[in-house]
């Protein structure tokens, strides 16, 4: 009798253990689970905020505006519209300003084939009202992608140390998916932006005053789709350079990771 109770003890003993080594397995791999994912949701916020600011600074680091003054004169703006750059540069600051939100109203007098005129119509107004709205929205926002991302990384970072499916492994994972979609966007882009061009308008915008009639529109005239095609390949190359820096940055710390699992400094199982 006292061997059996013994024995009984022991099989418990057993059992417990084991249930407890199940349990402590299960929250590992929960443990991993939850910090890829944060991870990649981390990575996918950081690089909204990147894609965000990347417009801005393309947009409107310059006050001068000098990039958009060069592309006027590469697609002859000054010939289209019959003005002086000057007066293509006052029209172009107070249109900045307007889409900043500076101005209530959208509007510059200035000349035109030598006559004093208004330069926006009404449906130039109604148009650049909704772009001003996603343009404030971007500019709203993008602190928020970027201050998610972060916070979203670091903690998926702080609770995946020391595991072989760390978070750089979900960091990995957002990043690739984005450099997949902006290598494609620039490609397709590239081969064939005025398709691009119009998906972009038709998801943005339900209404079709965003199309433009050259013979009765100056602004179209000052902004062409060749001006439009500069801009995004500028965002994407600003986007591109800060995903490679980001993506040796992880790298690098998945290296050293993995040397130090290897060398065992931290167990790998935790």
């Amino acid at each position: 009798m006292k061997r059996s109770g013994l024995q009984g003890k022991a099989r418990n003993g057993i059992l417990f253990l084991g249930r407890g080594i199940l349990q402590q397995e299960k929250g590992s791999r929960m443990r991993e689970k939850i910090t890829f994912w944060m991870a990649v949701m981390g990575t996918i916020s950081f690089f909204i905020g990147i894609l965000f600011l990347s417009f801005e600074v393309t947009v409107f680091s310059d006050s001068e505006y000098g990039f958009l003054k060069k592309e006027y004169q590469k697609y002859n703006v000054q010939d289209d519209l019959e003005m002086e750059m000057p007066d293509i540069m006052f029209v172009t600051k107070e249109m900045m300003s307007y889409l900043k939100g500076e101005r209530e109203e959208l509007s510059a007098v200035t000349m035109i084939g030598g006559i004093e005129k208004e330069f926006f119509n009404e449906q130039d107004r109604f148009h650049m009202e909704e772009v001003q709205k996603l343009m404030l929205g971007v500019h709203d926002s993008q602190y928020l992608f970027l201050a998610a991302g972060v916070f979203l990384m670091a903690a998926a970072g702080l609770l995946g140390y020391g595991q072989k499916k760390n978070s750089a492994n979900g960091m990995l994972a957002g990043i690739g998916l984005f450099l997949a979609i902006t290598i494609a966007g620039i490609i397709f882009g590239a081969l064939n932006f005025e398709t691009l061009f119009r998906w972009f308008h038709l998801l943005l915008f339900d209404n079709d005053k965003w199309l433009f009639d050259p013979a009765t529109d100056y602004m179209i005239r000052m902004l062409p789709e060749g001006l439009f095609m500069d801009i995004a390949f500028r965002i994407g190359l600003i986007f591109a350079a800060v995903a490679v820096v980001f993506l040796v940055l992880v790298l690098s710390w998945k290296i050293i990771v993995r040397r130090r699992e290897d060398s065992g400094i931290y167990s790998s199982e935790k």
